[in-house]
This record gives structure tokens, C-alpha cells and sequence, in this order.
């Protein structure tokens, strides 16, 4: 029960903070949306309804100006008209010039009454034969003999609204008609009229340019109140809502209304030049209809998500009550060592914070214990120090693992001064000296750290000084302190000085020869590197006959020598008699000859073994075990070098493949001379080279000659017995069996082949 009731918490806690974002995006975010569309969608309606206004206030001038250009033009008067044929042709051409200087009139169909004729600006009509005789300029829906007389018959400007006209050269046309009255209201004048045609498309397609952004429908009447055209050809609008809308004299901002077919935005403009009105709307719903698309489609998957994630909270709730109640169990025994932990009350949760608590107090007691053994971290930097192990890395890397254990080198110059105790009568525990050694130094620009473990009865003291003089009276003192605290005698060694901290190891090489010449001389005290003056008595027989033998081997690559002496010299690493700098000296001429025989016999199967021979050139380690162990891994290495390089050598089978390419083709060659020739006896022969090659020895050579063959077939006019005779065949039937046995076909075919891929 107590389960169920924390999960239910969780999962009502995660719906009322997902509720906060959702509820302000549906009730806020979406509202606001829609209202800043409709707004925009208004201001824009009301632009296009005005462009619209001008734009078409322009077009209806150039008709008007057009008409005005006809009535006062002298050649389309009736006088000049009916005066003679070559005075109709004119007209045609002035009506043609005429029409050419609009950008909207499609044509001018200029009638008279007095001579029943129709100029176009292509050609003139008589209209007594129009029906019968012309399918061009002429209405669809109308007898053309009776339309142009009805027409003459007007005394005012009269618009016609759109309707199919058949023009020249163009098919069927949606045409707008403008009639022109020509003539006076006087009786008896000879009456002419105008008809200006503008094809509706061109209409609509301006009003297109200026509503096409929110695809707004727009409504043109004419001063009338007749409707012309509209850019949908089927309204939205009663006959009703459309009168309402006419009586309407337009506002400044545009209005909704509400009709039948839905909701629209509507601005109205009426011209004050010619009193056209222009009527544009757009049906709101089409402008939110994706956003309210989108606010259901959103609740939609909100409602999903919140639905499957409750389905999930409550599977994997389930799932994974008991990993987590493991969980508790494994955290209070690691807390208190017990199964249960006493004193912890409340639920899973409360009982996990509770214990991740406590193991942050237990990480903190861990890291108080590493501080603890920062000591033994700063012993082993330190060492590695001396082993030269950070002679890879630049300075301030090897600075910055200092500062990490608590060393700091921040003086200019380095050196090592190595101290050897002997004991008096009584013991001297040598980690209270390390100690002593390793206290801070007051006063002076000096650090120095001792690095214990090193060997029995010797203290390596890494020292960090701006000067070398202050380092030797200070180690004198500490020198005089221990011989009069723990009664023991004291030989201190100093190295030269170094600036570089990566120097430490041959520093290190440099003291320990200056404490073996105190202890050769017998004496105590305190002495650097600069000042050793050895004797005669110092001097050790140094085995340059065993080295020299050694060189020769490696020179002449003799396994067994080179085995043999490297196993007498490693015998003076076991001498401790021997000085420290003897030693080294020793080791670096061996092993100095021995990495030179390895580079000597390179072998490309341990390229990929990636071997970096050259660090042994490093003393890496200070123990004579250690150097006597390189010198056997580079011994060991280079006899197997040596040893692959001698089995190469004895297989000759490379050169067997040599002669027989050299030699298949003469007469005296066969297995018998090869064997010969390579001192093996035929059978063995035989057997050798099909091991070795796959195939018999005789398949070899006449693979060979095949190919031979091939070439002389295909570059070549000779014939099969000369070709025969060239590869040192018996006769041409052995040549073409075995050609035809390995290419699976005759030397002819192959021929014949070639020459037609040449062709080709």
C-alpha cells in the first residue's frame, strides 16, 4: 500500500508541472495567435481593396482616354469613312494604332450604322453578311445584325459584364464590353458606337497581383451598381447579403459578417473618379483553419503522451520496486555493514537520500585517507625521478605531478646528494633519519626531499637551490646533526648542478661515484662530483678484450658467440665490489653493441611488434639486475634475428625459380640438368619444387613457354613449327598438346582470336 501510494504522488506531482506549460500554450498561446492573424489579415484586406481601387481607377481612364481619342480622330468620322474604299483601310490602321497604345484593350469594334460596318484594328466587316460570312468579333450568345443596332441605339456609357466573344486568331474570349456612344443625341445624324473590349482574364489578373498573398476574392461594379466581374466566379453572397453590402458605403478599417456559407473579412472602396465600387473578402476560416488544425492536433498528442507516459510510470515503477528496494539494501550495508540500517524511516525515496548522505561522508573520510598517503605517492614521484622514468615528459608536466604530492621545484637549479650511513654500537632505525632528512628547510632558498627505500644505509636527498654554496653548508650541519643524534658515520655525496628537472637520474649517477671514492679513500665528510681526483688505486680492469669479441660477433652475426660472452660480461653486474660508475659504464658499451645489431639485421616480421630498442640506451633502473636483464632481452632478441635470417638462406628455391626462367628455353634444359645444377638428386627434386610451387616441374616450364608462345602468336607471322622449334619443342604436336592443355584451346584459335579482337 505504501508503494502504491508514493508512486501515485510522483505521478500527480509530474501531471501538475507538465499541466502549467500545455494549459498556457492552449488557452494563452493559441488565442493570441488567432487574433494577430485576423488583425493582419484585415490590415492587409483593406491594402489590397485600395490597390485594387487605383490600379483599376487607371485602367478605366486609359478606356475612357481611348474613346475620347476615337471621337476626335478625323479619319474614323462618318464623313471620311463614307467617302471612299482607301479611307476604310485607314481606319482600320488608325484603330489598330490606337488599340496598340493601352496595355488592357484587347480590341475596338468601331460601328457605323449609315454604311451597317464594323472595324476591328485586323480588318472591317459588313455586318448584313456577318452572321453567315464571320466567326470573328462576334458574341456568342447574340445575333450580331440586332446586338450592334441595339447598341447604336444608346445615348450613354454603358458597361457590358463579361461574356464569350470569338476573336481573331484567339478562339473564344471572356470579353468586357465598354460602349462608347460616338454621335450626338441630335435626330437624324448618322449614329456610330464604340465597343472597347478588355478580356476579363486581364482584369483578374491584376487583382490577382495584389490579393494573391492571402488569396482574397475580389467583387468590381460598375457606377450602376452591376456587378462586371469578381476574381471567384462563384460568390458567397446571397442576393440579399449582396444588396446589403452595395448600400454600404465602405469604412476605413474592414468588417466580419457572418453569412450562409461562413465568416468573412470584407473592406469596401467606392472610386470617386468614375463611382466603381470594389468589394474584397476572405473567408476567416480559411486564415485559422491550420492553426486551429494545429490546437487540436496538439491536444491531441498532448493527451497521448501524457497517457502513455502514465502507462510507463506505472509499468516501470512496478518493474523496478524490487531493483531499487536491492538497491536500499546494498547502500545500508555499505553505510552501517548490516542488512538493515537502523533509525531510517519514511519511504524508498526518503531512505535513499538518506544513504546517499551517508556515502558522501564515507567519500569524504576517503579522501582525508589518500591525503594520508600522500607521502608514499611523493616517495614513488620521486623515484621515478631518479630512474630517469620521466625523461619523456616536459618540465611542466613533471612540475605539475609535483605540485599535486605537495613538491615543489621553484629554484633555477637541481641537484642529488646521496648520504650512506654506518651504524655504531647501537641500531639506528633508518626511516627516523629519512624523516629527519625530509623536514622543511627555514631560512634559505632551498628544498630538499629525501626518497626512502631506496637501498639499505643510503638516503637520496633531491635538492631544489638558487645556490650551490647554501645547499653544502647547510647538508654539512645536517651531516654533524646525525653523527652527534644517532651516532653513526655519515658520507655525504653532491652531484653537479642542472637546470633541468629531467636531469634528476644523472645527478643521481654523479653522487653515488661521489660517495664510492669517499668510501675507497676511508675518509668521512662531505664532497661534490668536481672535486674526485681518483689514483691509481681506483682504477678496476675494465674487459675491453670480452667487449671487443663481442663486437665482432654481432659484426659477423655468430649465434653461439654472441650468446657466450653476453653471459660473461652480465657476471660483473653481480659484483657489488664493482663502483656504480664502472658499472654503467660497462653497460652502455654493451648494450650500445647489441642495439646495433639489432638494427643491422632488421627483420620485417617484428615491425609490427613496434620494439623500441633504443630505451635501453636509458639507465632506467638503478639495480644491476635490472641492466644484467636488458642486456639478455637484446641477446636474446638479436640471436632470433640472426637465426631466421640463416633459415632464409638455406632455402634456394627463389634461385631455383631464377634458372628455370633463365634456361627453359635451350635445347640441354630439363629436371635432370636443374637437379644437377643445385646438387639434389632428380626424385628429391621433383618432390622439393611441388611442395614448394603447387604444381609439377614440367607444368612450371610449360607455362612458361605458353606465355612465350601467346606473345609470338599474337605480334608475330610465324608459324606453329617455327614457333615450336623457337620454345625448344620436339615437335609442333607436343607445342600445340600443351598449349591447348592450358589455355583449353589451339594455337590457331588463339591466333584467330587475337585478330579479331584487334579488328574490333
Amino acid at each position: 500500500m505504501k508503494r502504491i501510494r508514493v508512486i501515485w504522488q510522483y505521478i500527480l506531482f509530474y501531471f501538475i508541472i507538465s499541466a502549467v506549460p500545455i494549459l498556457a500554450i492552449l488557452f494563452y498561446f493559441y488565442p493570441m495567435a488567432r487574433l494577430v492573424v485576423i488583425n493582419k489579415a484585415k490590415e492587409s484586406n483593406v491594402n489590397v481593396t485600395r490597390n485594387i481601387t487605383n490600379t483599376m481607377n487607371a485602367q478605366i481612364s486609359s478606356i475612357y482616354s481611348i474613346a475620347r481619342e476615337i471621337k476626335t480622330d478625323s479619319k474614323l468620322t462618318p464623313y471620311a469613312l463614307t467617302r471612299d474604299r482607301y479611307a476604310e483601310i485607314e481606319a482600320v490602321e488608325e484603330l489598330k494604332k490606337i488599340v496598340a497604345s493601352s496595355a488592357v484593350v484587347y480590341d475596338v469594334l468601331y460601328y457605323m450604322e449609315e454604311n451597317d460596318t464594323l472595324y476591328t484594328k485586323n480588318t472591317l466587316i459588313r455586318v448584313a453578311t456577318y452572321d453567315s460570312r464571320y466567326t470573328v468579333y462576334k458574341y456568342q450568345n447574340r445575333e450580331m445584325g440586332q446586338f450592334l443596332k441595339e447598341m447604336a441605339a444608346l445615348t450613354d456609357f454603358a458597361v457590358l459584364p463579361a461574356e464569350p466573344v470569338a476573336v481573331s486568331n484567339a478562339g473564344i474570349r471572356d470579353m468586357i464590353t465598354f460602349v462608347f456612344p460616338m454621335t450626338g443625341k441630335t435626330e437624324g445624324s448618322s449614329r456610330t458606337i464604340a465597343l472597347i473590349l478588355v478580356e476579363e482574364s486581364d482584369l483578374t489578373r491584376l487583382v490577382d497581383i495584389y490579393s494573391g498573398k492571402y488569396e482574397d476574392n475580389v467583387l468590381i461594379f460598375d457606377y450602376d451598381n452591376n456587378l462586371v466581374t469578381s476574381s471567384n466566379k462563384s460568390t458567397e453572397f446571397s442576393e440579399a447579403e449582396m444588396e446589403e453590402l452595395l448600400l454600404w458605403d465602405g469604412e476605413e478599417d474592414a468588417r466580419t459578417i457572418e453569412t450562409s456559407d461562413g465568416n468573412f473579412i470584407l473592406s469596401k472602396v467606392k472610386s470617386k473618379t468614375n463611382g466603381w465600387s470594389y468589394i474584397s473578402y476572405i473567408n476567416r476560416m480559411e486564415l485559422t483553419g491550420e492553426l486551429d488544425a494545429l490546437r487540436d492536433q496538439t491536444i491531441l498528442i498532448v493527451a497521448i503522451v501524457l497517457f502513455l507516459e502514465f502507462l510507463l510510470i506505472g509499468f516501470f515503477a512496478q518493474m523496478n520496486y524490487r531493483p531499487v528496494k536491492r538497491l536500499l539494501m546494498v547502500l545500508q550495508k555499505v553505510v552501517s555493514g548490516e542488512s538493515k540500517a537502523p533509525g531510517i524511516s519514511g519511504n524508498e525515496f526518503q531512505k535513499m537520500e538518506y544513504l546517499f548522505g551517508s556515502l558522501y561522508q564515507l567519500n569524504d573520510e576517503l579522501n582525508d585517507k589518500i591525503r594520508q598517503a600522500y607521502p608514499a605517492i611523493r616517495n614513488d614521484l620521486l623515484k621515478r625521478l631518479i630512474n630517469g622514468q620521466l625523461i619523456s615528459y616536459d618540465v611542466q608536466a613533471v612540475n605539475h605531478m609535483g605540485e599535486e604530492v605537495g613538491v615543489h621545484f621553484s629554484y633555477s637549479t637541481y641537484c642529488v646528494a646521496v648520504a650512506s650511513f654506518e651504524e655504531g654500537s647501537q641500531s639506528v632505525d633508518l626511516r627516523t633519519v629519512n624523516e629527519f632528512l625530509n623536514q622543511p628547510v627555514d631560512g634559505i632558498q632551498l628544498n630538499i626531499y629525501a626518497v626512502s627505500d631506496m637501498r639499505k644505509n643510503l638516503a637520496v636527498l633531491l635538492t631544489n637551490q638558487e645556490k650551490e654554496d647554501e645547499l653544502i653548508d647547510y647538508l654539512s650541519k645536517t651531516r654533524e646533526t646525525l653523527m652527534e643524534n644517532f651516532g653513526i658515520q655519515v658520507w655525504i655525496g653532491i652531484s653537479n648542478s642542472a637546470s633541468d628537472i629531467r636531469d634528476y637520474s644523472f645527478l643521481y649517477v654523479q653522487a653515488l661515484s661521489a660517495i664510492e671514492f669517499l668510501q675507497m679513500q676511508k675518509e668521512t665528510g662531505v664532497i661534490r662530483v668536481n672535486d674526485l681526483k681518483l689514483g691509481s688505486y681506483a682504477l678496476k680492469d675494465y674487459p675491453v678484450d670480452l667487449i671487443s669479441q663481442l663486437e665482432m660477433a654481432v659484426a659477423r652475426q655468430e649465434e653461439g658467440q654472441i650468446r657466450r660472452l653476453t653471459g660473461e660480461l652480465t657476471k660483473f653486474f653481480s659484483d657489488l665490489s664493482l663502483p656504480v660508475y664502472y658499472i654503467r659504464i660497462l653497460y652502455r658499451n654493451v648494450i650500445s653493441c647489441l642495439v646495433k645489431g639489432l638494427l643491422t639485421c632488421k627483420d620485417e616480421a617484428e615491425e609490427k611488434e613496434q620494439v623500441e630498442w633504443n630505451h635501453y640506451l636509458f639507465d632506467i633502473s638503478y639495480s644491476p639486475e635490472a641492466l644484467a636483464d636488458n642486456i639478455q632481452n637484446c641477446s636474446s632478441s638479436l640471436c632470433k634475428r640472426i637465426g631466421r635470417k640463416e633459415e632464409k638462406k638455406d632455402d634456394p628455391f627463389q634461385e631455383i625459380l631464377n634458372y628455370v626462367g633463365k634456361n627453359c628455353l635451350t635445347y640441354d634444359f630439363s629436371i635432370h640438368s636443374a637437379a644437377e645444377t643445385f646438387g639434389i638428386k632428380v626424385s628429391n627434386f621433383s618432390q622439393y619444387f611441388k611442395k614448394k610451387s603447387g604444381i609439377t616441374f614440367k607444368q612450371y616450364v610449360d607455362c612458361i613457354k605458353v606465355d612465350k608462345a601467346k606473345a609470338l602468336l599474337s605480334d608475330t607471322e610465324e608459324s606453329l613449327e617455327q614457333i615450336s622449334e623457337m620454345l625448344c619443342y620436339s615437335n609442333a604436336s607436343s607445342f600445340i598438346r600443351a598449349f591447348k592443355r592450358i589455355c583449353e584451346m589451339t594455337p590457331g584459335e588463339y591466333r584467330e582470336k587475337v585478330k579479331k579482337e584487334k579488328e574490333t
